[in-house]
């Protein structure tokens, strides 16, 4: 709509007049809350044994969500098979709903970093699902960046290429 310069998305969208520059990998895991109920043996964890817990997702538009959704169905599992009790929008609500134990979700890594590092929130991996997505700057292919806009598109270009190395 015009209303923003760039946006930084973990998502791509089929348009036509939008320009996509991947700089970030993340990993998308299983994250619970750190107590008793949740201590399995292995960080690999079956999908079929979590049908029963209370999911919390992402509502429709996220990318975490997207992707989730795409490697359950690649798994022949669909939203419905899950019982889930929430749809929320934000990360940070989310993450409060994990520590209170309200249930489970699918979160980026990255936004969970701090509550992994309290030890409030424990994360697993789901057998034969991978859940990487890439971090993109995006921008109206039409449209002139301002200098900074450019200068920061360029920034995360060459520090991608930087962590290649």
């Amino acid at each position: 709509k015009g209303k923003n310069n760039f946006g930084i998305v973990g998502a791509k969208y089929t348009s036509d007049v939008l320009e996509y520059v991947d700089f970030y990998q993340d990993e998308i895991v299983l994250a619970v809350p750190n107590n008793e109920h949740y201590n399995w043996a292995s960080e690999t964890v079956d999908i079929a044994s979590l049908l029963s817990n209370k999911f919390i997702f992402r509502k429709k538009g996220s990318g975490t969500r997207l992707i989730v959704e795409n490697s359950l169905t690649d798994l022949g599992i669909h939203l419905d098979n899950l019982n889930i009790t929430s749809f929320i929008d934000s990360n940070e609500m989310i993450k409060k709903m994990i520590e209170l134990e309200l249930g489970v979700s699918f979160i980026s890594k990255l936004a969970i970093k701090n509550e992994i590092d309290l030890g409030l929130i424990k994360t697993y991996r789901i057998k034969d699902l991978e859940l990487m997505r890439n971090f993109y700057f995006v921008y109206h292919r039409h449209r002139t960046l301002s200098p900074i806009a450019e200068a920061f598109r360029d920034f995360l270009i060459d520090w991608k290429g930087s962590k290649l190395d």
